[in-house]
């Protein structure tokens, strides 16, 4: 189990002691939470002298939360209408101050991100992977308790249980409880992590800051920014002593571990390791069902598998296990059709070698050159699979090969997981007219590089 807190609110000086309220709580129960800290609230902890609030966040795990949370035009905004390189430009200058601020405030440099709001997309996944940091929390696509999963080159986990919504309710410790332990049985049955979240700043506010800001697109002068509404005394205190409550029963459980995002990092983050002999058990595999699969104890996605069959066809592996980085699927689409004409052993063999003649693969090409032919690059890893698992590379070089052609997306992106990914009404901070419909397509594009651990790993 992870305990997350999205420590975001810059502007009302009372968040700052919620936040400060649930790392003293922890720590007195010996546990440990991670804090997801927005940039801009780091500096204004250190700039109100705050030196006790930093103290006492610093005693748990601090992961990234953004440069400056929801104020527009939000991280995925910037990222709209320009591609999978151009987005990533658009953000890496700031992120990279932003992670260093929460790094030099806390004396921490994070490892971990939790998108702000609705605030996720490939090209910001793959800038916090360029800044270092190598898991995401509360990921669009993971909504159940359960293993984490791998997307767009990155270890991802969602959020699952919801502090925040019992605040105003009676009885609070009690339902928390009840709910919990309901979700705690399900989950149990599934193996993997359960996370539970709340934004410390809700404990003594009753509305969001951002909302109250910038809520449908609104984005006023700075100076007009105003703190969030706050709860009464009592309000917060009741909560604060129910929670309390709640957490110490947490505690007393012999049936979590509690863990911080960097413990999931060392246990997860490992290289998938395959032998030839794995690469065409796999390549039999993807034949039958185009998506990830399990080979012993790892998973691996299809841009993964991209990657193992074309360096074994090419003849770049030899017989030494291949050692396979997180790999990217395609950041454009592929051709609608590929040829259906045959091709040759010789021509899909130099195929195989000039995907790697700079380099090693670490994005799937959206197409590649086969002799006369330009295939997709889902019918292009079919072939080789085909020619690998039927021992056709074998053959003489000028043997034809049959191009075998299906959908260009691996089965997963047909998925709910996938089918729901949305913007549009999803968060109230974006304009009400932002489809994003640029970044969804992006994110659909790296149901290549899709994949869940194995319970066993």
């Amino acid at each position: 189990m992870l305990i997350s807190f999205d420590t975001e609110d810059f502007l009302t000086p009372q968040a700052h002691d919620a936040a400060g309220f649930y790392a003293r709580t922890l720590s007195s129960l010996g546990m440990r939470g991670t804090f997801f800290v927005v940039a801009r609230k780091a500096l204004a902890l250190r700039e109100s002298g705050r030196s006790d609030v930093i103290a006492q966040l610093a005693e748990h795990e601090i992961g990234y939360h953004g440069y400056d949370h929801s104020v527009p035009p939000t991280m995925v905004e910037r990222c709209e209408g320009r591609g999978f390189e151009g987005g990533v430009e658009a953000l890496l200058d700031r992120e990279r101050r932003g992670i260093e601020a929460v790094s030099e405030v806390f004396d921490a440099s994070p490892v971990s991100f939790c998108p702000p709001g609705a605030n996720w997309s490939v090209p910001i996944y793959e800038t916090m992977r360029r800044l270092g940091l190598r898991i995401m929390s509360d990921c669009a696509i993971e909504r159940e308790p359960g293993p984490p999963a791998w997307f767009s080159g990155v270890l991802v986990l969602g959020y699952h249980f919801y502090l925040d919504g019992y605040f105003d309710q009676p009885d609070l410790a009690d339902r928390l409880r009840a709910d919990f332990d309901t979700l705690a049985t399900e989950a149990a049955g599934r193996g993997g992590y359960l996370t539970m979240f709340s934004h410390p700043t809700m404990v003594t506010c009753s509305a969001f800051w951002d909302g109250v800001n910038f809520q449908h697109g609104r984005n006023p002068l700075e100076s007009q920014w105003e703190p969030a509404p706050l709860r009464t005394p009592e309000q917060t205190a009741r909560i604060q002593r129910e929670l309390a409550d709640f957490l110490s029963g947490l505690a007393a459980r012999e049936d979590l571990e509690f863990l911080t995002y960097r413990d999931v990092v060392r246990r997860h983050c490992r290289t998938v390791t395959l032998m030839p002999a794995d690469v065409e058990v796999l390549a039999r595999k993807l034949l039958q069902r185009f998506t990830y699969h399990d080979i012993g104890d790892q998973s691996v996605s299809p841009a993964e598998a991209f990657v193992a069959v074309t360096a074994c066809l090419g003849g770049q592996a030899g017989d030494a296990p291949l050692e396979i980085e997180p790999t990217l699927g395609p950041i454009e689409p592929s051709p609608d059709e590929t040829s259906a004409a045959p091709t040759t052993v010789e021509a899909l063999q130099s195929a195989c070698r000039a995907l790697r003649g700079e380099g090693p693969v670490t994005i799937v090409p959206a197409t590649v050159n086969v002799g006369n032919h330009r295939l997709g690059a889902a019918d292009f890893l079919r072939t080789c699979c085909r020619a690998l698992a039927e021992e056709i590379h074998h053959q003489d070089a000028e043997t034809p090969v049959d191009i075998v052609t299906g959908p260009a997306l691996p089965v997963v992106a047909e998925t709910a997981r996938f089918r729901a990914l949305a913007y549009q009404g999803v968060w109230g901070i974006f304009p009400p007219t932002f489809t994003g419909a640029g970044q969804l397509e992006l994110a659909r594009l790296q149901s290549w590089s899709y994949r869940a651990e194995p319970k066993t790993s």
